[in-house]
């Protein structure tokens, strides 16, 4: 993550996603499966203002994965 000059109300973001899964089979004939999200983003940011960067869903058990940030500047 890196974070850029919050002086003006808001705030520069890179951030990163690396999510992975493996499930394992579920009866011996059925094939086992990964899944796998990568993701990076850049955004600007409003001071204590809540912003989804990323939604995917995982094909293999139907859940969901999101990154949402908040910023918040301490003066």
């Amino acid at each position: 993550m890196n974070v850029a000059d919050g002086e003006s109300g808001r705030i520069r973001l890179r951030a990163s996603l690396d999510y992975q899964l493996l499930k394992d089979s579920p009866e011996p004939d059925m094939p086992a499966g990964k899944a796998a999200i990568a993701r990076s983003v850049t955004a600007i940011l409003s001071d204590g203002v809540s912003t989804v960067l990323s939604e995917s869903a995982d094909p293999l058990t139907d859940r969901k994965a999101t990154l949402e940030v908040r910023a918040t500047i301490v003066k």
